[in-house]
């Protein structure tokens, strides 16, 4: 950028009483950041994989989860979860019959 167009954008720059900016500083605020480049393809392909390791666990846990509930009867579970409930109350399993 020329000195001649930097002062034509200085005298357009309100700066309330502020010094203004010096050529290089206003050249270094027009610059435009980097880029953001790409991971190389060797690492792109390697969290690829990762993800879809996860996915594939992820997917197998949760099919697993409803295997085991399709598979068990849940009121044999509801009853062994009143007895444990039952033990803990009373201390043993004997103490709980005494008191019913």
């Amino acid at each position: 950028m020329s000195l001649l167009t930097f002062r034509k954008v200085q005298k357009n720059i309100k700066t309330h009483g502020a010094p203004g900016m010096t050529p290089e500083q206003f050249t270094a605020s027009m610059k435009l950041d980097e880029e953001v480049k790409m991971q190389p393809r060797r690492i792109r392909m390697k969290n690829i994989g990762y993800l879809t390791m996860f996915g594939f666990w992820y997917a197998g846990v949760v099919l697993f989860i409803m295997y085991r509930l399709r598979s068990d009867d849940l009121e044999l579970l509801e009853k062994e979860a009143e007895e444990r409930i039952r033990v803990g109350q009373y201390g043993t399993a004997t103490a709980s019959r005494k008191y019913e």
